[in-house]
């Protein structure tokens, strides 16, 4: 992912959300969203903020985009 970001927020290498974003951020997602279920000791088992710090940083940053943030799940 750091790769294809080249410095940039998202993907395609901008500092908005591209079709390629939206395709790629549910995959992803699946990572992250297990830090907030029943899976919490998996998450922390696997260190994933300090294994997968970008991509843990994306899932955040399209959730809280202004125009992705009302289609996102809540995470709480």
């Amino acid at each position: 992912m750091v790769k294809h970001m080249n410095g940039a927020d998202y993907l395609g290498g901008t500092n908005e959300p591209m079709l390629l974003d939206i395709h790629v951020f549910p995959i992803v997602e699946r990572l992250i969203t297990i830090e907030a279920i029943q899976f919490k000791e998996a998450f922390d088992a696997l260190k994933i903020k300090e294994t997968c710090p970008q991509t843990y940083a994306y899932v955040h940053r399209f959730r809280e985009h202004p125009l992705m943030k009302p289609h996102c799940m809540e995470m709480g």
